[in-house]
C-alpha cells in the first residue's frame, strides 16, 4: 500500500500570513507529486488542495 501525506499546504502557510519563499519554492514539486501518485485514494477521508492553477 502506499501513502502520499501532505500537511499544511494551505495558502497561509504558503505565501500569506505565515507563508515563506522556501514554502513557495516546493509547491510545484509538493503538486508534481501528488499529481503522479500511483497509491489508492480508496481510502482517503479528507484532501485539501492548496496548489496553484495548472
Amino acid at each position: 500500500m502506499k501513502i502520499l501525506v501532505v500537511v499544511d499546504m494551505q495558502n497561509d502557510f504558503i505565501d500569506q500570513a505565515l507563508g515563506t519563499k522556501e514554502a513557495v519554492g516546493i509547491v510545484e514539486n509538493v503538486a508534481k507529486k501528488i499529481r503522479e501518485f500511483d497509491g489508492t485514494w480508496e481510502d482517503q477521508y479528507a484532501m485539501f488542495e492548496a496548489m496553484m492553477d495548472d
